[in-house]
């Protein structure tokens, strides 16, 4: 079963553009999958756009026979004479409003808003957005005086309230990037040390928790097993010099050898010592001479 919660106050088919207001809601409604497998809206080219919001869910769509998907969060928006394509599926408990929408400024509003550079944009699930799409839908199914204004004003603030969400993940993003490069560097440059996260965190002014946190969602890694598999890696460049392991422990920073030891094995399944001969031996060319003797040297 296919749930649609729909209203418009034209039929939905009917996709002229609208000059009357700067940017109108047409038509409006929400997609929800009870027992259906899937669902796919591939037809001709309209004269409208469409805005969809993914409230649960995942959304495939499709721009030039290229499949792509966003979710929960989402916002997809196709401009006219695009080719509509897109599907949903059972599996993922799709949630999702839509709205076709018009008007004689909709080219200017999207730009000043930044909604055109492309067609689908990461937001968050907003309750607001829930709101104003059951507003719209309200207004143009019941049809009481002044529900064409009512919806002009309702479009304009769902397209300023997508913006402005859309906007505020992008700054936190882009600060989240700058705060996380700072911790790369205070590990590259402080690995041979003992180095804290709360010591980092305290120094950056955040929560050693919503750091960690942080982290670990952009790394896929703790900051622990980050730095850890760091020092490994110099580790590993160092056994191949002069140095003794004691001293590779000490100058990647592990408290003492044995712990390097057990650490670098978990790691990399042998023990510093066989790393080290391992990658010797292949570093050397050996070399028979006429009398049997064998000759190694580094290639």
């Amino acid at each position: 079963m296919l749930s649609i919660n729909s209203s418009c106050y034209s039929s939905s088919e009917i996709d002229l553009p609208n000059y009357e207001y700067p940017v109108i809601a047409t038509s409006c409604g929400r997609h929800v999958l009870y027992t259906h497998d899937s669902f796919c809206v591939n037809q001709k080219k309209r004269q409208d756009y469409q805005l969809l919001y993914v409230k649960h869910g995942t959304i495939y769509y499709y721009i030039d026979k290229k499949q792509y998907s966003i979710s929960a969060g989402g916002i997809l928006i196709y401009k006219p004479s695009e080719l509509l394509h897109y599907e949903f599926f059972l599996k993922d408990a799709p949630d999702i409003y839509w709205v076709h929408f018009t008007g004689d400024n909709v080219d200017n509003i999207l730009g000043e808003l930044n909604l055109s550079t492309k067609h689908a944009f990461m937001g968050t699930i907003c309750p607001e957005y829930d709101t104003i799409f059951d507003k719209i839908i309200s207004e143009l199914l019941n049809r009481k005086l002044h529900f064409m204004d009512i919806s002009s004003i309702l479009m304009l603030e769902l397209l300023y309230t997508i913006s402005r969400d859309i906007c505020t993940i992008t700054y936190i993003s882009s600060k989240n990037d700058l705060i996380l490069e700072k911790v790369l560097e205070i590990f590259n440059t402080n690995y041979p040390n003992k180095i804290s996260i709360t010591s980092i965190a305290k120094e950056l002014n955040y929560s050693s928790s919503w750091l960690s946190k942080t982290f670990t969602k952009h790394f896929g890694l703790s900051p622990k097993a980050y730095l850890t598999n760091l020092r490994i890696e110099k580790a590993k460049s160092m056994l191949l010099s002069t140095m003794s392991i004691r001293q590779v422990a000490e100058q990647t920073g592990f408290p003492d050898q044995m712990y390097f030891s057990r650490v670098f094995t978990n790691a990399e399944g042998i023990t510093p010592s066989q790393y080290r001969q391992k990658h010797l031996d292949a570093s050397f060319v050996s070399t028979t001479k006429k009398d049997g003797t064998i000759i190694k040297r580094r290639e």
